[in-house]
């Protein structure tokens, strides 16, 4: 036939004209219509094609490419799981069907039966195994499972076949950084870009890994060239407005999340990053509620018990039952729980359900609060409600922010008298420099500080500096000055309750000192002077370059005025602690 010749030379329209002048004039001659299905797939025409293939395959039951390119013309109309019947037909009547199992591999993968992807391409890969797009397509199955090392074998196997596919070097890139190897990443885009310049997601992924890295004038470039690849990329936008915040410049940022969202309201990332913005920029209800659309978000969707109630959105709560339950960290713990008691005022039964051993640190809350680390099987709630929801449900702004000056927690009378009496007399500081290991990303590492940095202090005559660090950090007291020293307290919240000795020991302490972690927020809960080393572009909480906090009136802010530079904000502390120390 003519029409295969003119297919194959891509010359599309009069191959069609001639397959449907055949199929008009002999409607049962199904080898042209299918051909025809065929050029109408090549033609963006899916509709029309699946019409065409679907009289192929009435009329040649028994040919595995007509069920193929059926299932193939219904995977472009969305109608997957029609298109993986027609692919199962395809594959029983010509089990080495290279394209159908591929087809079959895609479709599932669409669907997100990533398994089922993941079998199919290893079909396919038996029949060619050098077929570098298959190792490539199965990497991304391999990423959407979790397993990132796998997945970086497949894409170095599909690179080794074909060195010039930079899409290949893009994904392995992602790979890379979801094992958080950051630099290994950052190469992978590299030669992603160097191989095609104009691919706009491997510079906005470049960009994220270049922000991680605290590179953070590049990653906003990566950004910027995105957006012009592709001036309708949202995501490119949404992390434009990170990297910007990242370097203080949170009227610019807003302006990112802004476009980011306009090009597409549903980019929950967006929202929640505009949020925290705001919230910075002390703009609350503009934030909670950003915050809120936020979380809608996979990559910010926190874990949720089991319950069967919906979430409290402002209803009459007079003797009827909420369930409050920490999603996140425990220094949004210590600084939210203040909420819990403005339910029970409202007739509430309020279940706070919580983890980390935090239940005796927190028994002193005011307010009938039950604490409790699980619920009992088949128990009835009439409500639910992240603890971190908690602050836009109550509408919270600048000036409303309950039990600001006043401590809210208490530590237990009897520990506070044993502590005081082992720890002695002196002007005693209590030092923390760094957080818990799920702050250990790189975008996240700018909060800690080396043990080192806190030497200013260790100056001042008459002070003793007393960790505490618990476990993780502990290590970096050995690479101390010569000459400087910080206390280690033997038994420190050494049983399954934590925080309980801390929250004594804080009581017995003329000062706490602390890099912005959850021994803050406690220190705040329980009203205890407290100073907090900040980095440059600190977290929302803090805002932007004030001293004090709304949320704690004991608490004082001393902030990087350069990034990274954390020996300017301990001499600044140390003056500060000079002046106070001549005032004893």
């Amino acid at each position: 036939m003519d029409a295969v010749g003119l297919y194959k030379r891509g010359q599309l329209a009069e191959a069609e004209r001639i397959c449907a002048s055949i199929a008009k004039r002999e409607p049962k001659n199904f080898e042209a219509r299918h051909l025809l299905g065929v050029i109408l797939i090549a033609r963006g025409d899916a509709g029309n094609a699946e019409r065409e293939l679907s009289l192929a395959v009435g009329g040649m039951p028994g040919s595995a490419r007509a069920h193929r390119n059926l299932g193939v013309a219904l995977a472009r109309l969305g109608r997957l799981e029609e298109a993986l019947v027609c692919f199962d037909k395809a594959i029983t009547l010509k089990p080495d069907d290279y394209e159908a199992l591929t087809a079959r591999a895609h479709a599932s993968f669409a669907l997100e039966r990533y398994q089922e992807a993941l079998a199919a391409y290893d079909a396919a890969l038996g029949i060619r195994p050098n077929h570098a797009q298959c190792w490539h397509r199965r990497a991304l199955a391999l990423m959407a499972l979790t397993r990132f090392e796998e997945a970086v074998e497949n894409c170095n196997r599909a690179i080794a076949l074909k060195s010039d596919y930079a899409e290949a070097f893009q994904d392995r890139g992602t790979a890379y950084y979801d094992l958080k190897r950051f630099e290994d990443a950052a190469a992978s885009y590299d030669a992603a870009i160097e191989l095609k310049p104009h691919l706009a997601d491997a510079w906005c992924s470049r960009g994220v890994v270049r922000h991680d890295l605290d590179r953070l004038e590049e990653a906003l470039a990566d950004f910027d060239r995105a957006i012009a690849l592709k001036p309708d990329f949202a995501l490119a936008y949404s992390n434009r407005g990170n990297a910007l915040q990242a370097l203080k410049r949170p009227l610019e940022a807003l302006a990112s999340y802004d476009r980011a969202i306009a090009l597409d309201p549903k980019l929950n990332e967006a929202l929640f990053h505009r949020g925290m913005c705001k919230l910075s920029l002390g703009r609350m209800p503009e934030g909670w509620s950003d915050y809120e659309f936020g979380r809608r978000s996979k990559k910010y969707a926190w874990p949720r018990p089991a319950v069967e109630a919906p979430d409290w959105s402002g209803e009459d709560l007079t003797g009827r039952s909420i369930l409050v339950f920490a999603e996140q960290g425990q220094g949004d713990v210590f600084q939210l729980c203040r909420y819990l008691p403005l339910l029970t005022a409202r007739g509430a039964k309020v279940t706070f359900l919580l983890s980390d051993g935090l239940i005796r640190v927190l028994s002193g809350l005011q307010g009938d609060v039950v604490l409790r680390e699980q619920l009992d099987p088949g128990e009835s709630i009439d409500f639910q409600l992240p603890l971190m929801s908690l602050p836009h449900r109550f509408g919270t702004k600048l000036d409303t922010i309950p039990a600001p000056s006043t401590a809210y927690l208490a530590a237990e009378p009897d520990r506070v008298t044993a502590w005081r009496a082992k720890l002695g007399a002196g002007f005693k500081i209590g030092v923390c420099w760094q957080g818990g290991l799920w702050q250990g990303g790189p975008a996240l590492r700018g909060r800690s500080f080396e043990p080192k940095e806190l030497h200013p202090l260790a100056e001042v005559p008459n002070v003793r500096l007393i960790s505490l660090q618990k476990q993780n950090g502990l290590e970096q007291l050995a690479r101390l000055p010569i000459g400087m020293r910080i206390e280690t307290i033997e038994g420190l919240d050494e049983g399954p309750d934590a925080f309980v000795d801390t929250a004594a020991v804080m009581q017995t302490l003329d000062l706490v000192v602390t890099c912005d972690t959850s021994i803050a927020h406690l220190a705040g809960a329980l009203a205890r002077p407290t100073w907090v080393a900040l980095k440059y572009a600190a977290d929302w909480r803090w805002m932007i370059d004030r001293a004090d906090s709304p949320w704690y009136a004991s608490l004082r802010l001393f902030r990087q005025t350069e990034r990274n530079d954390w020996r300017g904000v301990f001499i600044r502390m140390q003056t500060e602690l000079l002046q106070k120390m001549g005032s004893v």
